[in-house]
């Protein structure tokens, strides 16, 4: 959408000229292009929670539906119409099976694209696939029983589409059946795990036999009622892991009847496990547990470190690389030491003067990304991290901001000089971090508790504001200026009462933070084209967009829109892009007219930033997009006036011209036209004037305009005495 504007000074009754520049600077709006997408990429549309391999190809699925990669890396998101919302997925016997876990069916697929249904008697909770059989079970609480008994089902096919009862029975007779939570084959013998440390074995899935772990675990670890969360077989082992609330003891057997504990495993935790790639696995949050042999004694395995705090319930190996997945993503390794976090949230970008991109993702952990020009991105993450807000580049560094990683601790920052080795340090900040900004020599951070800090080396902080009344969500250098955005909320109901601004020309010193009204408004993003400011954000009600306009930042200007809540902003090339949830995109020339951008992607995005030719922008699930708003075409629209001495209430010519960047008049710019007339005054009878044979109201006025080959000749009539700025627009 063209924006173009011009100035018109009017002296009624006076000698008057037109004067550029008097009140209002004249504008030069910049109509943005459709976009041009260079790249986009997202591991998926939202969580994915499981992964298999099988016929080439890796397959995760999850509440962001499905998704496909190759070499575990790079991931397509299906686009095939009527695919179904899976939850848990395996691969044997030459295919797919998954189940959604809130319907009575399986799907089955040979390439994770193309999925067929089969309607089955139970609502599966849980898939597993060993020796060759695929297995799938529902356990429904009988009420009123105590210890609690089950209602359980394990159904086994051997080709996904006919399926058999197992007839699972239990022989105690104090327990009845228990929930199942795992299945595992060895030793010529199937060993399915339940709650409260109960064990059901069979030989040939028709004849069942109940072990009872139960007694030895409360007697003797003095504990309620332990969960079996899962039953491993490994080298002539079966591995099962039992929590209760006292105590985390893993019980081993060789023939699934008789089980031990082995002291050697207390502390230590595993939730899958399985032979891949030559070697023995156990994993479970963030630590992987490797052996050739799988002893009893765990000193005898090797440790590695995730650098997360990933839950990982199953891994997979296949075209080089192992792949883990956890309830909130996928981790990617080519030699179980080194891994990437293929699928967190990016939270924010920047760029240092090398073309190198950093992004940070957010949430239970957090996760370094570097990328060169390329679409390329490497997991850079030193170690664990606290979730991460923001980065920003400035004196030859990168600076990241986190939350704190509990209630006891800090917030902390992490610095790189070059993108690709960071050293992490304590703020000394008991707040969230979620922003910081570079200028002036000084790095600046804000916080979710209204704490402003500065440091000149990125490292030392020291507090120069505070008021636990206020959250800022982000901080901001620009136009020569710090700008940090936040809410404040009322003591004592704590609903939000005002948008707070706070501003600093050098960091250090900081005014009181303006309350400028619209309570139960979010802003989340400012950015500056040189002639006024746009602010993003939501309504924190309803999830919708918001936009505020200003040129002083104390005068502001809702603009409407039809958008869920924006997250950020930038400006670049003419033009402004704004990002947020769903992968929406909206772009505008002046801040008022918004279109929305074309893209594939549906991800919610949060970081963009304008890198001197293309935007970038990042977003959840491992979402990176460049995008291209140029070259766009500067219009202006120039008025003149037929008299230098007009009267009070006579009709005085005025010609309004359309220019395009090169000055030329834009002929193809014809027809009847809206213009927007703005800046007169009302005089004592309460009249204001007219343009043509229309009657202005109270400024502004919205009046229809004939353009022949980008000129239009009308009459002004103004009927109040006194210089006035007369400002006309067209969109």
């Amino acid at each position: 959408m063209i924006k173009r504007s011009g100035n018109l000074l009017l002296a009624i009754s006076l000698v008057f000229s037109i004067v550029s520049s008097l009140f209002m600077p004249a504008v030069i709006y910049a109509a943005p292009s459709n976009s041009n997408i260079i790249d986009q990429s997202s591991t998926s549309a939202g969580n994915l929670s499981s992964v298999a391999f099988g016929n080439n190809v890796f397959v995760a699925v999850g509440q962001g539906g499905i998704s496909t990669s190759s070499n575990g890396v790079d991931w397509s998101i299906s686009k095939k119409a009527g695919n179904p919302k899976l939850t848990s997925i395996v691969f044997a016997n030459g295919l797919f099976l998954a189940i959604d876990g809130s319907e009575k069916a399986v799907y089955n697929s040979l390439d994770g694209e193309n999925w067929t249904k089969k309607t089955l008697a139970i609502t599966p909770e849980r898939l597993k696939a060993v020796n060759e059989k695929f297995f799938v079970w529902q356990s429904v609480y009988k009420p009123g029983t105590n210890p609690p008994s089950y209602d359980v089902t394990l159904l086994q096919s051997s080709d996904g589409i006919n399926w058999t009862d197992t007839g699972i029975t239990s022989t105690n007779a104090i327990f009845g059946m228990q929930s199942l939570t795992d299945i595992a084959y060895g030793n010529n013998k199937y060993v399915v795990s339940a709650n409260n440390a109960v064990y059901y074995t069979s030989t040939n899935l028709i004849n069942w036999t109940t072990v009872t772990l139960t007694d030895l675990v409360i007697n003797h670890y003095n504990s309620s009622w332990p969960y079996v969360t899962n039953v491993i077989y490994l080298n002539n082992r079966f591995f099962s892991y039992i929590v209760t609330p006292y105590a985390k003891k893993v019980f081993t057997s060789t023939d699934g009847a008789n089980w031990t504990v082995d002291a050697s495993w207390d502390n230590k935790q595993f939730y899958g496990g399985g032979s891949l790639n030559g070697s023995y696995l156990l994993f479970g949050q963030g630590v992987i547990y490797k052996s050739s042999a799988a002893p009893l004694d765990s000193t005898q395995w090797t440790s590695s470190d995730t650098h997360t705090t990933m839950m990982m319930n199953n891994m997979v190996y296949g075209n080089g690389k192992y792949v883990a997945s956890g309830g909130n993503g996928l981790l990617v390794s080519s030699d179980l030491s080194a891994w990437s976090n293929v699928s967190g949230n990016l939270k924010s970008i920047a760029k240092d003067g090398n073309g190198n991109y950093v992004a940070v993702s957010s949430g239970e952990y957090g996760s370094i990304y570097k990328s060169n020009s390329s679409a390329v991105w490497n997991d850079v993450t030193p170690s664990k991290l606290p979730g991460m807000n923001a980065v920003t580049y400035g004196a030859g560094k990168f600076i990241a901001v986190t939350d704190k990683e509990n209630y006891n601790l800090n917030a902390k920052v992490v610095t790189s000089t070059n993108g690709d080795t960071w050293t992490m340090t304590d703020t000394g900040v008991q707040d969230n971090l979620t922003g910081v900004a570079f200028g002036t020599n000084q790095y600046v951070a804000v916080s979710d508790y209204g704490g402003i800090y500065s440091s000149v080396n990125g490292t030392s902080w020291t507090e120069k504001f505070k008021n636990g009344d206020f959250a800022f969500n982000t901080v901001v250098y620009l136009n020569n200026q710090f700008v940090a955005l936040g809410m404040k909320y009322n003591s004592t109901t704590y609903e939000q009462e005002s948008v707070v601004i706070a501003k600093s020309s050098d960091g250090i010193q900081w005014n009181v933070p303006l309350e400028i009204g619209f309570p139960n408004t979010s802003l989340k993003g400012i950015a500056y084209d040189g002639r006024a400011y746009i602010l993003v954000g939501e309504d924190t009600l309803s999830q919708q967009a918001v936009i505020l306009t200003t040129e002083d930042l104390v005068t502001f200007t809702k603009v409407t829109i039809s958008a869920s809540a924006l997250n950020n902003i930038s400006f670049g090339n003419g033009s402004f892009l704004a990002v947020g949830l769903k992968g929406e995109l909206f772009s505008s020339a002046d801040g008022s007219t918004w279109t929305q951008e074309t893209s594939d992607l549906t991800s919610n995005l949060n970081g963009i930033i304008y890198d001197g030719t293309n935007f970038k922008v990042v977003g959840d699930y491992f979402t990176k997009m460049t995008l291209n708003l140029g070259p766009t075409l500067a219009y202006s629209i120039t008025a003149s006036a037929a008299t230098l001495t007009p009267v009070v209430g006579v009709d005085n010519g005025i010609t309004l011209t359309v220019k395009n960047s090169l000055g030329n008049t834009d002929a193809t710019f014809t027809g009847t036209k809206e213009v927007t007339v703005a800046g007169y005054g009302v005089a004592p009878d309460g009249t204001y004037g007219s343009l043509g044979i229309t009657a202005l109201v109270a400024s502004p006025s919205k009046i229809n305009v004939d353009f022949v080959e980008g000129v239009a000749q009308v009459d002004l009539k103004l009927n109040k005495a006194g210089a006035q700025a007369v400002v006309f627009s067209q969109a």
